[in-house]
């Protein structure tokens, strides 16, 4: 079962927004279908909600004609259409919600409650989620272009403004913060599914720390090896040019302790020879300014 449709039956299971708000949310399940005007009808893969969109014609509204569900194959998967059978049927609907335009009738809204009813019904009907765990990404593909503008009104007054964009002709409005649609999954009654995502963010996020720490990790360990190789290579410069044994003492124990460990980090020398940072840094370095020094001489001797 996909993020999408689990996070659809949590919205669907919630009676509280079914039930003590029953208008707002038959309202929200209507208007968002495909077809909302003198002829009503929807699509869709879900049955739980081609059902409640059958009810929300009848129980609600309470029509007196038909509502007829009819069931077909595409790709291979079952699609339910749901239609309201009679013209006066959907006038009856429309003039239920006075509704005047193909925007929406804001005085059907008591509560914020209800608003947030009418919204988890236009998620059900029109808007997807995908999968937290790979992206964050929740929204409406509008279906029709005068629902735009109030229901952006509406969601920004009780969530957050969304962003707007279209795609194949059609109006989407839609969220890509993780905290804003955690806010607006609560808001729409599906509080275990905003729970979810809260801790699957956190999981990304000690994830992610741990894999940056390990990059940083591995950087610094490729670093300390390579420059270790160079600092072997500088000693067997010195070692075939001049000999080891004409260093002063305190070099010839630089070289002994760099030799024995050719990948060791400046930290990891400095706690072996029992010296700051700096004062094995500094042998190095001296090393370094030897080898130099032997360099020019061969090349001035040629």
């Amino acid at each position: 079962m996909t993020y999408n449709i689990q996070l659809k039956n949590e919205i669907l299971e919630n009676r509280n927004l079914r039930i003590r708000h029953k208008k707002c949310f038959a309202y929200g399940t209507l208007l968002f279908a495909q077809s909302f005007g003198e002829e009503m009808r929807f699509s869709t893969e879900h049955k739980g909600i081609a059902r409640l969109y059958a009810s929300a014609s009848t129980s609600v509204v309470g029509i007196s004609g038909s509502v007829t569900t009819y069931t077909h194959v595409q790709a291979g998967k079952t699609v339910y259409d749901v239609q309201v059978d009679s013209t006066e049927d959907c006038l009856e609907i429309q003039k239920f919600y006075n509704q005047q335009d193909d925007g929406i009738q804001f005085d059907v809204f008591e509560t914020d409650e209800d608003i947030a009813a009418f919204c988890a019904a236009a998620f059900l009907v029109c808007g997807s989620m995908y999968d937290p765990e790979k992206t964050y990404h929740l929204e409406f593909v509008l279906p029709r272009e005068g629902l735009e503008k109030p229901f952006a009104q509406l969601l920004e007054g009780i969530s957050y403004p969304p962003l707007a964009t279209e795609r194949r002709g059609q109006r989407v409005l839609y969220y890509r913060d993780s905290e804003q649609i955690e806010g607006l999954l609560a808001i729409m009654g599906a509080t275990k599914q905003s729970l979810d995502l809260m801790n699957i963010k956190i999981v990304k996020e000690i994830r992610n720390k741990a894999n940056r720490q390990m990059n940083c990790d591995t950087a610094n360990i490729d670093k300390a090896v390579s420059a270790g190789a160079k600092q072997v290579d500088t000693i067997q410069f010195i070692k075939d040019h001049m000999g080891l044994e004409a260093l002063d003492e305190d070099l010839r124990q630089m070289v002994e302790v760099r030799l024995e460990n050719p990948t060791a980090s400046l930290r990891e020398l400095s706690e072996i020879m029992g010296l700051s940072r700096s004062g094995v840094n500094h042998r190095l370095a001296r090393l370094k300014t030897i080898a130099q020094d032997l360099e020019q001489k061969q090349k001035a001797g040629k």
